[in-house]
């Protein structure tokens, strides 16, 4: 039996195909999404949310092995929390040191981190989280390359709690709003960790 977000995530990957932005409901708070690998879309992405173009997106996968393609240097700490278990109660989101195979605009310059470790120049990180929602594996999946996504507000206003939150604003400025998941209470924000070269974990955001 199909399951009944089939069409929905059809249509989504369609459209993400050919260049263009989605909002969908995600494991965390609804979203904008466009596929990572395409400089155009992310730079629509980020004028619709109006916010710097140096601001790096979060980059979905549609499962954790899918992060040895766009990073390098993974440690073993970042394996363990990219597995954590689909039961856990809180969605996790990966900075890795050492981004490869995607546009700047993904991607953010490594600070030193607070226990001082030195950064390599040049080295850009990249924020990655893999999803255990069905619906957005199936899109993942069939797009063959991560989404880079945020959340679905202006730059400075506060993340939808659900579809009702979302303003107009944004959703008339992207290509496809997915209809899955729009009666249910977003579950909660995801927490992030930053992991160096060495294993080492710094919360960003508990």
């Amino acid at each position: 039996m199909n399951a009944p977000w089939r069409e929905d995530a059809l249509e989504c990957v369609r459209i993400l195909r050919a260049g263009g932005l989605i909002v969908s409901a995600t494991d965390t708070v609804w979203g904008i999404a466009c596929r990572a690998d395409d400089p155009k879309a992310l730079s629509r992405m980020s004028v619709l949310k109006n916010r710097p173009d140096d601001k790096p997106f979060i980059v979905l996968l549609d499962e954790p092995g899918m992060a040895a393609q766009w990073a390098d240097d993974i440690a073993d700490s970042a394996w363990d929390l990219l597995e954590v278990p689909e039961a856990e109660d809180r969605s996790i989101t990966i900075v890795l040191p050492r981004a490869k195979n995607l546009p700047e605009a993904v991607t953010a310059a490594a600070p030193e981190s607070a226990a001082g470790s030195a950064v390599p120049n040049g080295t850009r990180t990249i924020a990655v989280r893999a999803v255990r929602n069905a619906y957005l594996q199936f899109i993942i999946k069939g797009l063959g390359v991560p989404l880079a996504s945020t959340s679905a507000n202006r730059s400075g206003d506060p993340a939808p709690k659900g579809f009702r939150q979302i303003d107009k604003s944004i959703l008339q400025g992207v290509d496809f709003v997915g209809r899955y998941g729009r009666d249910q209470k977003c579950p909660q924000p995801s927490s992030i960790v930053r992991i160096d070269e060495s294993g080492r974990v710094e919360i960003v955001r508990p």
